[in-house]
């Protein structure tokens, strides 16, 4: 009986293994973000591929929740843009932030699906940090050592020691009664 459950769950383990996408090697890249209160959310991520994974950009699909509630679907702009090593992922609200925490939540594949949920922070009216473009490079960009030049010490006064008279013209302490 126990070799027969053992089989069984071995045989189980392979059909689920067999089954799941080749998308093993999923990784995402997120560009510096930032909300601000009573602006429409702008959100932009993209997740990189390995050669040979494929995803549709039919199987992608985003939701947006301000505070504690979710936002109706037509209020949510998901655009995808599919290049050779990543899947490029914007995310826009046609409704202003109302509260100061929101998160985006990126579902990717079909039928099997990946999640994502990211927790932005928003910022105070004219408070908010301008935004980085996401920048996807390809290979490092070697950039020389700054060269490091120490500042001119300036001169400083030496002050001369203090001259000591000769014991000779010391004078003599008083004896002691």
């Amino acid at each position: 009986m126990r070799k027969k459950q053992l089989l069984s769950s071995l045989l189980f383990a392979l059909s689920v293994a067999s089954t799941a996408p080749a998308a093993f090697a999923l990784g995402w890249r997120l560009a510096p973000q930032t909300a601000v209160l009573g602006q429409a959310l702008d959100f932009t991520a993209a997740l990189r591929l390995d050669p040979g994974d494929t995803i549709d950009p039919e199987c992608v699909s985003a939701s947006v929740d301000v505070g504690d509630h979710r936002l109706p679907r037509p209020l949510v702009e998901l655009t995808v843009d599919k290049r050779s090593d990543a899947l490029v992922m914007h995310v826009a609200t046609r409704e202003p932030i109302s509260e100061p925490v929101a998160s985006v939540t990126l579902a990717i594949g079909c039928p099997t699906r990946l999640s994502r949920r990211f927790v932005l922070l928003a910022d105070p009216p004219g408070v908010a940090l301008p935004s980085v473009p996401l920048v996807l490079a390809a290979a490092p960009v070697s950039v020389p050592a700054p060269t490091v030049v120490a500042p001119p010490v300036p001169a400083r006064a030496v002050q001369a020691p203090a001259v000591v008279a000769p014991a000779a013209t010391r004078p003599t302490p008083a004896p002691h009664p």
